[in-house]
């Protein structure tokens, strides 16, 4: 296996080895999951999950607001309209 040599300031090694200990793990392993796990190109599984209820929540609050506006006789612009009529569609 190959070695890597890192020059830190002693506050982060003290971190470094507080979140070792804290893991039941030597230095260096942990040291090298968290490099691994960095320079993984995976997103985590429930990423795009909750990318797309965001989404949803983002569109039903606006065709709500938009909405509301209608019904309450309140003039907005000739955007806003043109946005809830994309939005109903």
């Amino acid at each position: 296996m190959a070695q890597l040599t890192v020059y830190l300031d002693s506050e982060v090694l003290n971190r470094i080895e507080a979140a070792a200990v804290k893991s039941n793990l030597s230095v260096s392993k942990w040291v090298r999951e968290k490099l691994e796990n960095a320079l993984k190109n995976e997103w985590p599984a429930s990423y795009f999950l909750y990318l797309v209820l965001l989404k949803i929540l983002i569109y039903r609050k606006q065709k709500r607001l938009i909405s509301n506006k209608i019904s309450k006789g309140r003039n907005f612009d000739l955007s806003s309209r043109y946005k809830y009529l994309y939005l109903c569609a």
